[in-house]
C-alpha cells in the first residue's frame, strides 16, 4: 500500500445494530481424546434463520473451553429421505497437521435426521490454521444415504466462525456416488482454495484376473494434504465390469486442491477376495487439463501373488532440473522476496516453482543463484515464465538470464531476458515469458497482447480490487497476470470504462478462453464486466472477443469473483476497419446490401460430429429478419456429416438492415440428432462485407448435451454486440382440474430487437416432471438479446382429449439474477377441446416489475443461500489523496456515515493527507464483519473557498441499485425586520429528511444580496447535496456569541431545485442570540407545510360550492394507526364548520394508509385559514398529512402534521391544528401559549388536584378545548395553536372533583413574551353542593400587563476588558477613500473612550472598496450606547464615504454594526466630517439621531464678529457631541458677524437633557476675537423647548481672560432662589421625580464668598447628573454667610452616594469657603446634608477648587474620603519635560474624580521634568478599585512624554495601581493627542486550592483571598469559577482559578477565608499554590493543613 494511501482503521459507530445475541450453555464436559465422539447441543440458533430446522435436544454439562475446543453444527436437509443411519466422521485439516478421525455419532441413534441440526463439541488442538474439512459416513445401516446441507464450526476460545455449505448427497446411489465431501475454509479477503474433480485413470495389466469383482480404494497425497481414502466404484468411461485385464477405468475424485501431487496409496477394498495386476495410475486435475500425473506400479495387489501386498504407495514420475538465475548489476535489492518459475512442455506445465535458497540471499544485483527443482514429465519444453510476488518491498528486478539443465539428459536451455520486472520500470509488469531457442532462433515469438476490459454501465460496476486475467490458447496459457497499468485511464475499472493493458507472453496461438477475476471480498467490492477483448500487437486487424455480461462479486448473482469467458468470435479492430473503408473503392462505398449472401458453414474437425438432419438459418437485421431458410440436409454430399467440411449456400435474406445476429438450428428427427458446428461465414454479395460467426457448439435434440438452436451476434469494430443471454423462464401451470399436460411445450420471446425463435421446453430445473397442476417450472434459454421484451408466444403439441394445458402465467427474466422480470398473465386453456380450441397463444406484456425470488431448483446444491450477514458497525477506511500539486491538507478531516437507521457522529480522521498516487481524491470503506465495500470518488476539491465549503456528500453506490441523486436546493432565509435583527455571523444550515441530512452547510454566497442577513432582508442560497427525501425539519444557527452578535430569524423556505414550484415552509420568528430569550444560537425548525404554485389552480371568478375531498394519511412508523374516533374542524374567514367525524370504514387510519372522505362545508365558510384535527383518545395516532381539495374550484390545501396525537392520559396533546398555506399570502403563526392557573387552597377543599380543560378565545377563533394535566399549585401549561389574535376570553372547564378556588388565569404568547393577559376570577369553579358535576367558567380580560420574559440563560456574564475590534468599509466609489486620520469615540453608560485613532499600519486602509480591521481599547465605559466616527480633515481630498462600520468586544463578544452610507466631508450637505451612530442592541430601544438646531448669537459690540473657525461641543445627560466645527450657516452667507444670529444644524445621537456647551475658535483669520452673546439649542426645527447657554464674554487672546474657548452652562428654566435675588417661578412640570432643591451655605469667614461660576455634580448608583450650573458669584450668589437655593434636574441617578462641588476660579476673587450643601427631594421628602467646612481656593487650604462630599445617612456606612497619592513619571527622553498645565481624571468602580489639575504637589522640584517623578495629592470620595485614568495637558507651552502613573489610596496604602503610558502628549509628536486614556495594569494569577482529604472537609461557602507581595497587596479576590467546571472545594479535590488583580510582585503571604454561608460551611484547607502564568515554572506554595 503506497504511503499516500491512508489505512485509517477506524471503529465506526454501528449504523444498523442487528447482531444476534447468542447465549450458549455447554451442558457436558467433552471427552479429551480426539477419537471419542463429539457431543451434541440442543438448539440451532447459529444457523441461518430462513429455514429453521427442528432442533435435537440432549442434556450435557457445562464446561470451560480448553485450547482447541470448537463447536460443530451439522444441518441435515429437509427432503423426505435426507437423514441417515450411518456413522458420520469428520476430519479437520490445518497448516500444522490433520486431526484424527472425529466420530460424530450414529444416525440410528437419532442423529443426522431429516430437517434437524446437531451440535457437537470437538477438540482439534494442534492442527494450526484450519484450511479444509472432510466429512463422510461408513455407508452402513438400513438408510445410509445422507443429504448434508451445511457444517459450521465455531472456536470456543476466540469465537472465530467457519461456514461450509455443502448441499450435497453423500450416497453410493445418488449424485456422483461418493460418501465423502470436502470444502475449503472461506475467510474474508482471502481467495478460498478451489474444489477440483480429479480424473483418476486406473490401468490394469493384461495378466490381471478377469474374475475380479471387488473395488479398489485410493488416497491421493499432495503438498497440501490428502483426499482421504476414496472408493473407486463408478467408472466414468463405461458401464460394464471394471478393473478387467488390459482395461482403463476412469473415475472422478472430488477434493479440495492438493496443490502439487506427490503420491497415491491404492489398495483392495476387501483383502479376502481376488486381486488385480495394476499397471499404473494417471491423474489430471480436471477433465479439460492437459497435464497428466503418472504413478507407475506394474505390480500385483493380491495377497497370494507377487509380494502378497494388497496396498501400494506409488510415487510421481518426473524430472529434476538445475536452474541458474543471473540478476543484472543495476537491479534493486529483494528485501527477502521470492521469485517463481513455471516450465511449459508439450505434455503439460509445471506447478509454480518457488526459487528459494535458505542459505543464500537470492537475486541480489550482479548475482547468479543456483536452484534445484522437480517437475512431472513435461515432455519437450517450449517456454518458461518467471515472476515474483506483487508486494512493495521489492522495487524491481532486472533479470539478465535463466539457464535450465535437465538432470536426466543433461540438456541445457538458455533464456536471455535482459528485462525489468518492476511496477515502476519498463512496461510495469513483474512477469516475463520466453520461448526456447533452437539454432539461435526462438521456437515461438514473444507477443505483446492488448487486453481490453469493458466495465459495465451498472451502478457499482467499478472496483479498486486487484484484477487478474489468464489467457488460454492453442499453446497453453499466459499465467495469471495482474492488470496493473491501464494505458487508457489513470483510474482503472471505472463505470462504463474501457481499460487497455499490455501483456507480454509467448505466442498462445488461437485464443479460446480467458479467465478473469479479482481479490475483492464483500458486497460492493466486485466488478461488472461487459466483455474482454484481446489482440496481438498494435497493428492487429482483428481481436478476440470474450463476452461476459456478469458481476464478479461474491454477493451478486452466483457469488463468483472469477469467471471463465468463452470466445464469441473475432471482431475487427476499429482503426483497421477505418483504413479498409478509406482504401475501398467508391463503388463499394455507395453499394447497399440487398440481402444477398453466400453462406459458408463449417463442421467441427472432430470425428463423429456430423449430422444428416435438416439445417435452417435465420438472419436478423435492425429492420427485420429473413425468416428460417432451409439449407437442406446431408443426403446429397455429406456436407454436414463430414468433419471439417465447409458447406456453401447462396441465400436471399431480404432488405433487413444492418445484420445483428444469426440463428442456426436443426430440425429434429425420430432418431437422435447431433451436429458439432464450428463456424458460419456470411459474405454479402452486394457490399463485399464478410461476417464470421464463431459457434464451436453441439446442436442436439438431447437437452443434456446441447440444444437444437445456436444464436450468435454480429461482431463489428467499435460496437458492442448484442449480448448472449440465458433467459430464465418461469412457467406457472394453473390450479385447475386437468391443468397439467404431457405435451411438448414451446415458446418464443419477442422484443424490439428480434425474437428467440421457437424453443422447446424440455428440462425443468425445478421438477422432474414438468407442467403439472399448480407447479412452477423453470427453464433456461440461451439466445441473443431480443431487447425490450414485448410479446410471448407459448404453445404445445398435445391435441388429444384430456391432453390440454391450463397456463396461468409466464415470467421471463434476462438471467437468473436479473433485477426485473417481464410478466405475461394468461389464465387460459391451451386445449383443442376447451375455450377457443387453440393450442398456441400470443400474450402481450403485462408489466415489468422488480424480480421476485426464484423457485427452488431440483438440485438443491446448485445455489447456496446467502449468509445472513449483519453489520457490527466496524469499518476500515482508506483515504487516497489526489496526485495533483497541493492536493494534500493538514486540516482536520472528519467523516460522517449515514445509514437507514441513522448516522454517526463526526469521525476524526487523524492523519496527514499528503498528495497520493491517484489523480483525484478517493475514499474507500469496508465493513470488517460483512465485508461490504463502498468506493467514493469525489469530483471536486474540498476547500473552504468553494461554494459548498470544505465538505462534500457522496452517495453509497451498491451494485445495480441507483444511488441517491444530487439536488440543488434553493434556500430562502428571511431575516426579521426588528432592530438589530441582522447578523454578521457565519450562518450554517442542515436539512433533515427521509434519507438523512445534508450535513452542516455554511450559507456563504447569497445570490441576491452582497451583504447577507440584514434586517428585513431575504437571502437566497443554492445548496448542492444528495437528495434527503421529503424535508422534515432543518437546523439553522450561527457561531457568534455575545450581545448584539445574534440574529432574528423570521422563517426559512426551501425548494428542491431553483425551478421547483413546490416550496416547504419552516417558520421561526425567534432570536438566535446568546443574550436574548433562551440564549440559543441554533434552532430546529419543523416543517409547517408545503405550498405549490401549481396547487392553487382555481380560476379568478370561480366560487366554492363547499364540497371538498379530504385525504388523511397515517404515518408509516411503528404504532402509527389508531381505532379512536377522529374529528376535524375547518376554520374559514366567514365561519367555522361543525365538528366533523371522519368515519366511513372499520379499517380507517391504519399504518401507512391514506383514507378518503367527502366534506360538505357549505358555501359560506369563506377562505379556509386553519384546520384542527383531534381524536377521542382511545389509542394514540401518528398523523402524517391531511389534504383538502375543493371539488368545484380545484383549490388544494395540504396540512403536514407529521406528529403523534397521544391517547388520553398520556403526556402530549390529542389536538393539533395547522394554518392554511397559500402562495404569496402571509401564514398565521403557530403559537405556544403559556397558560398559568393560579389557585389557592381553601378550607374544606379536597387535596385532590382538579383536572382542567381550557379554551382560549381571540379575534381569530379559538384553540378548542384542551385538557390540562394536573400540576403543582401554580399550574403552567402549554397550548400550541394557530394564532388566535388578540385574546378576548378563556373558558375554564373543571372535571368531576371538588370545586377549586381560582384566583386568576394568566396567558402569555410564548416563554419570552413581554406582556401577559390576565383573567381575574377570585372564586370557585363549580358548585360545592355538586362536586361531581363538570363545571365551566368563562373569564374575560382583566388587564394586559408587562412581564419579565423567561430567561433560561445560566451563564455568568463576562466582564468587558474594553478591547474592541473595529471593521470599517469604505464605499467602492472611485473617490470614496481618504488618507486623513480617522478617529473614533465610543460612549457608554459609565463614560466615554476619549479620542481613539484607527490605525493598523496600512497606509491605504481607507481606500475605495476596502474593509480594514482595527483594535482599540475603549476602557471601562460600561454599556456602549453610541459611537462617533470622523476624521481630522487633513491631507489632500480628505472627504470619506463610509459604507459600513462594525464593532465587536473581544472579551464579551458583544457586537453591533451600522451601514451609514454617507460622506464625511466639509463639502457634503451638512459639511460635517463627523457622524454619530447609536448602537442597536436586540430587545432594547435605540436612541434617536437628532438634528440639533443651533442658534449662535454674536453680540452687537464693536468688532464682536470673527472670521475664525468656530467649533462647539454639546454636553447632555448622555455624553457629548464631540468637538464639531460650525461650517455652514443655514441663514447667512457670512458667519459670526456683529449683531448676527447664525443657524446651524448638528446631527448627533440624542443627548437627553442638555447641560452645557464648550464653544471656541482656532484664532485664525483677521479679527479673530469674538464676543459671543449666547447659544440657543433645539432638538429639531419644530421643537418648542429651547436650551439657552448665556455667555456675554470675549473669546479673544487679547481681551477679558484671554481665553478663546468657553464652557457655557445651560440656563435653568426655573429661576434660582436666593434671599437677595429673583423670586421663584412656578414649576409647571408634572413629573418632578428627578428634581431636587439645592441649598448652599457659604461660610461667614472673611472673604468666604466667591465671584466664580459654581457647578455641582451628583453621583448615584445608577450614574451621575453631569455638571449642574448653580450660578455665578458675580451675579450675587454665594456671598459670605448667605444661603442660596436652586431647583435642579438631577436625572435618574439612583441612590445618591456623593456630590462634587467646584468653582472655575474665574472672576476677581474666586476663592470660596463652603459650610455645607443640602439636597432636598420635594416628592419623597428625602433630605441629605453634606458638611464641607473647607476652602475651594488655589491660595487656601490644600489649593483645590473642588471638593467631594460623601452622603451621610443614619445607620449606613459613609464612604471614606481618600487622599490619593498620584505619582507621575515623566519619561527619560529628550524634550520629555513640559511646562504646560497637567490634569487628571481617575475612574473606579464607584464613579470618577472629575477633571483635577495636578497642582498640589508633595515634592519641591520643578514639575514634569525629564526622568523625574512628581507626587500629588487628589482628595476624593473612595472610587473603590481604580480601572483607568484620563490624563492630559493643555498644550499651552510644550510637549510632554509620560512614562507612567502610580496611584495609592493613601500614603500608608500597600496597594498600588499602575497605569503604563509610554507615549507623547503632544500636538506634533506621536499621534498628535494631548490627552490619553490609560487602563490600569493587571496581573493574571493561577491559583490552585487543595481541599483536605478528610470527611466533611469541603465547603459550600464563598471563599476569598488577598495576596501580599513584594510590590503590594491585591484586592480581595473571590474564588468563584474554577477552570475544571465542577463543584468547588470538595473533599480531596483540587480547584484551579484564573484571577486578575493588581501586580503584587513576588507573593509572600496570603490571607484566605470564607463567608460562612451555606450548609456545611466549615472547610479544611490543605494548601494553596500560586503561579503567575501557565508557562512559568516557579510556584509559590502556602501550606495550611487547618
Amino acid at each position: 500500500m503506497p504511503l499516500s494511501t491512508l489505512p485509517a482503521f477506524l471503529s465506526v459507530c454501528a449504523i444498523e445494530e442487528q447482531a444476534k445475541k447468542i447465549v450458549e450453555v455447554v451442558l457436558q464436559k467433552s471427552v479429551k481424546a480426539l477419537t471419542n465422539p463429539g457431543q451434541r447441543y440442543d438448539d440451532d440458533s447459529d444457523f441461518a434463520p430462513e429455514s429453521e430446522p427442528e432442533n435435537n435436544t440432549d442434556s450435557l454439562s457445562e464446561t470451560e473451553p480448553e485450547q482447541g475446543d470448537w463447536k460443530v453444527y451439522v444441518s441435515t436437509g429437509s427432503m423426505e429421505d435426507a437423514g441417515t443411519d450411518a456413522e458420520v466422521t469428520l476430519y479437520v485439516y490445518g497448516d500444522e497437521m490433520c486431526s484424527e478421525p472425529i466420530q460424530l455419532g450414529l444416525g440410528k441413534d437419532g442423529l443426522f435426521q431429516q430437517h434437524t441440526a446437531d451440535k457437537f463439541k470437538v477438540n482439534v488442538k494442534g492442527v494450526g490454521d484450519i484450511y479444509k474439512v472432510r466429512i463422510g459416513h461408513n455407508n452402513e445401516g438400513d438408510r445410509p444415504d445422507w443429504y448434508l446441507e451445511r457444517l459450521k464450526m465455531k472456536d470456543l476460545n476466540d469465537y472465530q466462525v467457519l461456514n461450509f455449505k455443502f448441499n450435497r448427497w453423500l450416497s453410493r446411489s445418488r449424485d456422483d456416488g461418493d460418501v465423502w465431501r470436502e470444502l475449503p475454509v472461506v475467510r474474508p479477503g482471502v481467495e478460498p482454495l478451489p474444489v477440483l474433480t480429479y480424473q483418476v485413470a486406473v490401468y490394469m495389466g493384461a495378466e490381471s484376473d478377469a474374475s475380479f469383482t471387488s473395488n479398489l480404494c485410493i488416497t491421493i497425497h499432495g503438498s497440501r494434504g490428502d483426499t482421504g481414502c476414496r472408493l473407486l466404484h463408478r467408472p466414468l468411461n463405461h458401464t460394464h465390469a471394471k478393473f478387467q485385464p488390459g482395461q482403463m477405468d476412469l473415475f472422478a475424485v472430488e477434493a479440495v486442491s492438493l496443490d502439487r501431487l506427490k503420491k497415491v496409496v491404492i489398495a483392495l477394498e476387501n483383502e479376502s477376495g481376488d486381486g488385480v495386476f495394476l499397471d499404473k495410475v494417471v491423474i489430471k486435475e480436471s477433465a479439460e487439463s492437459n497435464k497428466e500425473h503418472v504413478f507407475t506400479c506394474n505390480q500385483w495387489l493380491h495377497k497370494d501373488k507377487g509380494d502378497g501386498q494388497t496396498e501400494r504407495e506409488l510415487s510421481l514420475e518426473g524430472e529434476e532440473w538445475k536452474v541458474w538465475v543471473t540478476t543484472a548489476t543495476d537491479s534493486k535489492s529483494t528485501h527477502g522476496s521470492q521469485a517463481t518459475l513455471v516450465i511449459y512442455g508439450d505434455k503439460g506445465k509445471s506447478e509454480e516453482l518457488v526459487l528459494a535458497n535458505e542459505e543464500t540471499k537470492c537475486f541480489e544485483p550482479g548475482a547468479t543463484n543456483e536452484f534445484q527443482v522437480s517437475t512431472a514429465d513435461l515432455g519437450d519444453i517450449y517456454k518458461i515464465r518467471v515472476g515474483y510476488e506483487d508486494e512493495d518491498k521489492w522495487d524491481g528486478w532486472h533479470l539478465q538470464q535463466v539457464k535450465l539443465q535437465a538432470q536426466s539428459s543433461g540438456e541445457e536451455f538458455l533464456f536471455k531476458f535482459d528485462r525489468w520486472l518492476s511496477r515502476t520500470e519498463d512496461d510495469y509488469d513483474i512477469v516475463r515469458e520466453m520461448a526456447i531457442t533452437k539454432d539461435s532462433h526462438s521456437v515461438l515469438p514473444v507477443l505483446q497482447y492488448y487486453v481490453s476490459v469493458y466495465t459495465g454501465d451498472h451502478w457499482g460496476a467499478h472496483t479498486d480490487a486487484n484484477v487478474f486475467i489468464t489467457l488460454y490458447g492453442e499453446r497453453g496459457d499466459s499465467g495469471r497476470r495482474r492488470l496493473f497499468h491501464s494505458t487508457t485511464n489513470a483510474v482503472k475499472f471505472g463505470k462504463k470504462q474501457v481499460d487497455t493493458f499490455l501483456m507480454d507472453a509467448v505466442s498462445l496461438g488461437q485464443l479460446n478462453k480467458v479467465v478473469i477475476g479479482h481479490d475483492g471480498v464483500g458486497y460492493g467490492a466486485g466488478l461488472y464486466v461487459d466483455a474482454v477483448t484481446v489482440h496481438e500487437g498494435e497493428s492487429a486487424v482483428s481481436e478476440w472477443f470474450f463476452p461476459c455480461g456478469h458481476w464478479l462479486d461474491d454477493h451478486m448473482e452466483d457469488s463468483c469473483t472469477e469467471r471463465e469467458l468463452s470466445l464469441l468470435g473475432l471482431r475487427p479492430v476499429e482503426a483497421t476497419e477505418e483504413l479498409q473503408r478509406l482504401s475501398s473503392s467508391e463503388d463499394r462505398e455507395n453499394k447497399k446490401s440487398n440481402g444477398n449472401f453466400t453462406v459458408y458453414l463449417r463442421s467441427s474437425d472432430s470425428v463423429g460430429t456430423g449430422s444428416r438432419a435438416k439445417v435452417w438459418l435465420t438472419v436478423y437485421g435492425e429492420t427485420g429478419n429473413s425468416g428460417p431458410i432451409n439449407l437442406g440436409t446431408d443426403q446429397d454430399n455429406g456436407k454436414f456429416s463430414t468433419p471439417g467440411k465447409e458447406a456453401v449456400f447462396d441465400i436471399k435474406a431480404g432488405e433487413i438492415g444492418e445484420l445483428t445476429k444469426i440463428r442456426v438450428e436443426l430440425e429434429p428427427e425420430s432418431k437422435p440428432t447431433t451436429w458439432q458446428l464450428d463456424s458460419v461465414l456470411l459474405h454479402d454479395q452486394d457490399t463485399g462485407e464478410d461476417l464470421t460467426f464463431h459457434c464451436d457448439c453441439q446442436l442436439s435434440d438431447d437437452p443434456d448435451t446441447g440444444s437444437l438452436q445456436k444464436e450468435v451476434p454480429v461482431l463489428r469494430a467499435g460496437k458492442m454486440p448484442l449480448p448472449v443471454l440465458q433467459y430464465y423462464v418461469m412457467v406457472h401451470t394453473g390450479d385447475m382440474e386437468g391443468a397439467e399436460t404431457a405435451g411438448n411445450v414451446y415458446l418464443c420471446i419477442y422484443g424490439n430487437k428480434g425474437d428467440t425463435g421457437k424453443r422447446q421446453l424440455h428440462k425443468s430445473l425445478t421438477n422432474a416432471v414438468p407442467f403439472l397442476r399448480k407447479q412452477v417450472d423453470v427453464f433456461v434459454l440461451e439466445a441473443v438479446s431480443v431487447g425490450d421484451i414485448e410479446v410471448l408466444k407459448v404453445g404445445h403439441d398435445a391435441d388429444k382429449p384430456g391432453e390440454g394445458w391450463f397456463v396461468s402465467k409466464v415470467v421471463v427474466k434476462e438471467s437468473e439474477y436479473a433485477p426485473t422480470e417481464a410478466v405475461f398473465t394468461t389464465e387460459c386453456w391451451l386445449d383443442a377441446q376447451k375455450e377457443d380450441g387453440r393450442l398456441e397463444r400470443e400474450i402481450p406484456l403485462e408489466v415489468v416489475q422488480p424480480a421476485s425470488p426464484n423457485p427452488k431448483h431440483q438440485k438443491d446444491g446448485d445455489k447456496e443461500d446467502k449468509e445472513d450477514e449483519t453489520t457490527q458497525g466496524t469499518w476500515d477506511i482508506w483515504v487516497t489523496t489526489g496526485s495533483d500539486r497541493d492536493c494534500g491538507t493538514t486540516a482536520k478531516v472528519q467523516l460522517v456515515v449515514y445509514g437507514e437507521q441513522g448516522n454517526t457522529e463526526p469521525i476524526a480522521l487523524n492523519k496527514t493527507f499528503e498528495a497520493g498516487t491517484t489523480q483525484k481524491l478517493e475514499i474507500k470503506m469496508k465493513d470488517r464483519h460483512t465485508r461490504q465495500e463502498f468506493l467514493f470518488t469525489p469530483c471536486t476539491w474540498l476547500s473552504d473557498q468553494s461554494e459548498q465549503g470544505a465538505m462534500i456528500e457522496l452517495p453509497a453506490i451498491r451494485p445495480d441499485i441507483p444511488p441517491l441523486e444530487e439536488r440543488t436546493y434553493e434556500v430562502s432565509v428571511y431575516t426579521g425586520d426588528v432592530p438589530a435583527g441582522g447578523t454578521e455571523a457565519r450562518v450554517y444550515f442542515t436539512i433533515f429528511g427521509d434519507h438523512g441530512d445534508t450535513g452542516r452547510r455554511i450559507l456563504t454566497n447569497s445570490i441576491n444580496n452582497t451583504d447577507k442577513f440584514q434586517q428585513g432582508q431575504v437571502d437566497v442560497f443554492h445548496i448542492t447535496a444528495l437528495d434527503v427525501g421529503k424535508p422534515k425539519y432543518i437546523n439553522i444557527g450561527h457561531d457568534n456569541l455575545g450581545r448584539g452578535a445574534g440574529w432574528f430569524l423570521d422563517k426559512v423556505t426551501l425548494k428542491e431545485s431553483p425551478e421547483a414550484t413546490s416550496e416547504y415552509i419552516f417558520p421561526c420568528s425567534r432570536w438566535l442570540d446568546s443574550s436574548m430569550e433562551d440564549g440559543k444560537t441554533v434552532r430546529t425548525l419543523r416543517l409547517l407545510g408545503e405550498v405549490n404554485d401549481d396547487d392553487n389552480t382555481r380560476e379568478k371568478d370561480s366560487v366554492t360550492e363547499g364540497e371538498w375531498k379530504c385525504w388523511v394519511t397515517t404515518s408509516n412508523v411503528p404504532a402509527a394507526g389508531t381505532d379512536s374516533n377522529v374529528y376535524i374542524k375547518v376554520f374559514g374567514e366567514n365561519g367555522v364548520s361543525e365538528d366533523i367525524l371522519l368515519n366511513n370504514s372499520d379499517k380507517n387510519f391504519q399504518k401507512g394508509q391514506m383514507d378518503e372522505f367527502d366534506l360538505h362545508l357549505g358555501k359560506d365558510l369563506g377562505e379556509i385559514y386553519k384546520l384542527r384535527v383531534w381524536h377521542d383518545g382511545k389509542t394514540s395516532w401518528h398523523l402524517q398529512q391531511v389534504k383538502l381539495l375543493d371539488m368545484h374550484t380545484n383549490e388544494e390545501l395540504k396540512f403536514d402534521f407529521d406528529c403523534r396525537l397521544v391517547s388520553e392520559g398520556q403526556e402530549g396533546s390529542m389536538v393539533r391544528e395547522l394554518p392554511a398555506i397559500r402562495t404569496g399570502k402571509d401564514i398565521l403563526p403557530l403559537v405556544n401559549y403559556n397558560v398559568s392557573i393560579i389557585s389557592k387552597p381553601c378550607e374544606g377543599n379536597s387535596s385532590e388536584r382538579p383536572l382542567f380543560s381550557i379554551n382560549l378565545v381571540g379575534e381569530r377563533g379559538d384553540t378548542g378545548v384542551r385538557p390540562l394535566l394536573a400540576q403543582p399549585e401554580v399550574d403552567v401549561h402549554h397550548v400550541e395553536a394557530v394564532s388566535i389574535g388578540k385574546l378576548q376570553r378563556v373558558v375554564l372547564r373543571k372535571s368531576p372533583s371538588y370545586p377549586p378556588y381560582v384566583t386568576k388565569v394568566v396567558v402569555k404568547e410564548g416563554d419570552f413574551a413581554r406582556t401577559e393577559t390576565v383573567f381575574q376570577h377570585e372564586g370557585f369553579v363549580g358548585d360545592h353542593d355538586r362536586p361531581q358535576d363538570e363545571a365551566e367558567q368563562e373569564l374575560t380580560v382583566s388587564e394586559v400587563a408587562v412581564c419579565t420574559p423567561s430567561d433560561r440563560r445560566d451563564k455568568e456574564e463576562i466582564q468587558t476588558q474594553g478591547e474592541w475590534q473595529v471593521w470599517c468599509t469604505t464605499n467602492e466609489h472611485a473617490n470614496a477613500g481618504t488618507h486623513a486620520q480617522v478617529h473614533l469615540v465610543a460612549y457608554g453608560d459609565r463614560g466615554d473612550s476619549g479620542l481613539l485613532t484607527l490605525q493598523n499600519g496600512d497606509h491605504d486602509c481607507f481606500s475605495s472598496g476596502r474593509t480594514s480591521e482595527f483594535k482599540v481599547n475603549v476602557g471601562s465605559i460600561g454599556n456602549v450606547y453610541k459611537i462617533r466616527i470622523g476624521h481630522d480633515n487633513t491631507k489632500e481630498y480628505p472627504g470619506w464615504f463610509l459604507e459600513k462600520i462594525r464593532m465587536k468586544d473581544v472579551h464579551t463578544l458583544a457586537e453591533f454594526s451600522s451601514q451609514p452610507r454617507r460622506w464625511l466631508a466639509t463639502d457634503s450637505s451638512n459639511g460635517d466630517v463627523w457622524m454619530e451612530i447609536p448602537t442597536v442592541w436586540p430587545g432594547e430601544d435605540t436612541l434617536p439621531v437628532l438634528k440639533y438646531q443651533l442658534e449662535v448669537h454674536t453680540t452687537d459690540q464693536f468688532s464682536a464678529g470673527t472670521d475664525s473657525n468656530v467649533y462647539i461641543t454639546i454636553y447632555g445627560q448622555r455624553g457629548d457631541t464631540g468637538k464639531r466645527e460650525l461650517v455652514r450657516s443655514q441663514n447667512n452667507d457670512m458667519k459670526f458677524e456683529q449683531g448676527q444670529m447664525d443657524l446651524f444644524e448638528l446631527e448627533a445621537v440624542s443627548l437627553g437633557e442638555l447641560q452645557k456647551v464648550v464653544i471656541g475658535h482656532d484664532g485664525h483669520g483677521l479679527g479673530a476675537g469674538w464676543h459671543l452673546d449666547k447659544v440657543v439649542i433645539k432638538e429639531s426645527p419644530g421643537a418648542e423647548e429651547k436650551y439657552t447657554f448665556p455667555c456675554g464674554r470675549w473669546l479673544d487672546e487679547n481681551e477679558d481672560d484671554k481665553q478663546t474657548e468657553r464652557e457655557l452652562l445651560v440656563q435653568a428654566e426655573s429661576s434660582a432662589k436666593s434671599p437677595d435675588h429673583a423670586q421663584a417661578t412656578e414649576d409647571t412640570t408634572d413629573n418632578k421625580k428627578d428634581e431636587w432643591t439645592v441649598r448652599v451655605t457659604t461660610s461667614e469667614d472673611v472673604n468666604a464668598g466667591t465671584d466664580a461660576q459654581v457647578t455641582l455634580t451628583v453621583y448615584g448608583d445608577k450614574g451621575n447628573s453631569g455638571p449642574l450650573q448653580l450660578g455665578v458669584g458675580q451675579s450675587g450668589f454665594f456671598e459670605r454667610g448667605k444661603i442660596d437655593e436652586f431647583d435642579v434636574k438631577v436625572g435618574d441617578v439612583g441612590k445618591i452616594y456623593k456630590i462634587r462641588l467646584e468653582q472655575d476660579n474665574s472672576g476677581t476673587d474666586p476663592g470660596w469657603k463652603v459650610n455645607k450643601v443640602e439636597l432636598a427631594h420635594p416628592s419623597t421628602g428625602e433630605n441629605l446634608v453634606f458638611t464641607c467646612e473647607r476652602w475651594l481656593a488655589t491660595n487656601q487650604d490644600d489649593g483645590q477648587t473642588c471638593r467631594e462630599l460623601p452622603t451621610v445617612r443614619e445607620g449606613e456606612e459613609t464612604l471614606p474620603v481618600h487622599l490619593y497619592q498620584v505619582g507621575v513619571h515623566t519619561g527619560d527622553l529628550e524634550e520629555a519635560s513640559t511646562d504646560s498645565n497637567v490634569y487628571i481624571t481617575m475612574y473606579g468602580k464607584r464613579g470618577d474624580t472629575g477633571k483635577r489639575q495636578l497642582v498640589n504637589k508633595l515634592n519641591d522640584h520643578t514639575t514634569f521634568q525629564r526622568g523625574k517623578v512628581d507626587l500629588f495629592e487628589v482628595e476624593a470620595v473612595s472610587l473603590s478599585d481604580l480601572s483607568k485614568i484620563v490624563i492630559g495637558q493643555d498644550g499651552s507651552r510644550s510637549d510632554w512624554y509620560l512614562e507612567k502613573v502610580l496611584i495609592k489610596e493613601s500614603p500608608s496604602s500597600k496597594e498600588s495601581f499602575q497605569f503604563l503610558c509610554s507615549s507623547w502628549l503632544s500636538k506634533d509628536r506621536g499621534d498628535g493627542q494631548l490627552e490619553r486614556e490609560v487602563p490600569v495594569k493587571k496581573q493574571d494569577y493561577i491559583i490552585q486550592v487543595y481541599t483536605g482529604d478528610k470527611f466533611g472537609a469541603g465547603t459550600d461557602s464563598t471563599v476569598h483571598m488577598v495576596i501580599h507581595g513584594t510590590q503590594g497587596v491585591s484586592t480581595r479576590l473571590k474564588l468563584l469559577n474554577n477552570m475544571e467546571d465542577h463543584n468547588k472545594f470538595e473533599s480531596g479535590g483540587v480547584d484551579t482559578f484564573l484571577l486578575e488583580t493588581l501586580p503584587v510582585g513576588i507573593p509572600k503571604r496570603i490571607v484566605i477565608g470564607h463567608d460562612g454561608k451555606g450548609r456545611g460551611s466549615g472547610w479544611y484547607l490543605d494548601k494553596v499554590i500560586i503561579k503567575e502564568s501557565e508557562s512559568m515554572d516557579e510556584k509559590f506554595v502556602f501550606q495550611c493543613d487547618r
